[in-house]
């Protein structure tokens, strides 16, 4: 009886909206240009750029988002109707599962990791007070986060915009001052790095070999350098480790597979480029799921769809008011053929990337990195 009624009710609701989205149907974008610029008393220049956002083309595109968001809840709310429900379990099951895990540590090692990451956020805090704002970090406040979040969250004139960051960013920006709210997400992101990238080390090697790992970390010339940039690459690294963390610390269940939903939503939120390791660790954990029962192969289905739709409904305000191509099109980085990438990944890029590691450059860079590369390979066989 009970569910007939929650259905019946359910029903009547998407009755409702539908009407409502009907009725929205037949607003043209003319009347609500008008409305909005006499509501808001919009006059000159501010009157030019409204027009740039309120045509007939972004109101087209903001019906079909809203007719997309509207079948992808109500497909929720009949077909899953427990998955907000889901979520929360999930991640109280994650913070007891990181309270079990403290419990099994050592308390003079907690303590320890405890004061080692303090230290670390204070030394950022003293670096980041004598170090100006980089180009890219004036941007991020100038164009972003002093302009609100709905300007973050649909204003995307280039790659620059790292919108979960900058949204984050907006909270603090009510408490501190330009340069401490640029840059206060990226240094709790970093010392958030360091406190799960030594759970995962302890989890496999001992005391030692952990906090040597941690001293490496915090002592690396790029790790420090992005920790106080006001950009979302820290904050993206935090995603990866955190699911890197459920991926190797929680016994794979529905609520696991929610937990990675979320860090797929999220991680791609800060940096959509982020989408490529991801998509190695999803087929990672596709492959252990498949192997264990091949009747898991719905649950990555249902991982995959539920990641993608989430993804698309937070960069919807970029498709509607900047569209897909300032996403998908880094002017800033040069465009190379399949053929030629596994030259320039060896040749060019790889030795790059030795010189910013290791913080020197030198003639033999291109062989140490060859030797590296060899080296790896050797020890994952």
């Amino acid at each position: 009886m009970n569910n007939i009624k929650t259905n019946l009710l359910f029903l009547i609701l998407i009755a409702f909206i539908f009407v409502m989205y009907m009725m929205l149907w037949f607003v043209e974008s003319f009347d609500v240009f008008h409305w909005v610029a006499y509501r808001y008393s919009i006059t000159g220049e501010r009157l030019d750029v409204l027009t740039r956002y309120i045509n007939g083309d972004t109101w087209t595109k903001l019906k079909w988002a809203i007719a997309i968001v509207f079948l992808f809840i109500s497909y929720l709310f009949y077909f899953d109707r427990n998955i907000f429900k889901d979520h929360l379990a999930s991640f109280r099951l994650l913070y007891q599962t990181i309270k079990e895990e403290l419990k099994n540590i050592q308390t003079v090692n907690v303590y320890l990791i405890t004061i080692v990451g303090f230290l670390f956020f204070i030394f950022l805090l003293i670096y980041s007070a004598v170090t100006p704002l980089q180009l890219d970090e004036l941007d991020t406040w100038l164009f972003f986060i002093d302009k609100g979040p709905l300007v973050t969250m649909a204003y995307y004139p280039s790659n620059n915009n790292h919108i979960a960051y900058n949204l984050l960013s907006v909270f603090w920006s009510c408490f501190l001052s330009p340069v401490w709210t640029v840059r206060m997400v990226s240094m709790l992101s970093g010392t958030g790095v360091v406190f799960l990238f030594y759970l995962i080390l302890k989890r496999r090697y001992d005391t030692v070999f952990s906090f040597a790992g941690i001293l490496l970390l915090i002592s690396s010339a790029p790790f420090v350098a992005y920790a106080i940039q006001g950009r979302g690459y820290v904050l993206e690294l935090l995603g990866l480790m955190l699911f890197l963390y459920v991926l190797w610390h929680m016994e794979p269940s529905i609520y696991t597979d929610r937990l990675l939903v979320v860090c797929n939503t999220f991680i791609v939120y800060v940096v959509p480029v982020a989408i490529l390791p991801l998509g190695l660790l999803n087929m990672y954990y596709a492959y252990h799921l498949v192997k264990e029962d091949t009747k898991n192969t719905k649950r990555i289905f249902q991982m995959a769809f539920y990641s993608g739709m989430f993804i698309l409904i937070c960069y919807a305000p970029v498709w509607i008011f900047s569209g897909f191509n300032q996403i998908l099109n880094n002017p800033f980085v040069r465009r190379i053929s399949f053929q030629e990438a596994p030259h320039e990944a060896l040749f060019t890029y790889g030795p790059e990337l030795w010189n910013f590691i290791s913080g020197c450059e030198s003639n033999l860079n291109e062989s140490l990195f060859l030797i590296l590369c060899i080296g790896s390979l050797v020890m994952l066989f």
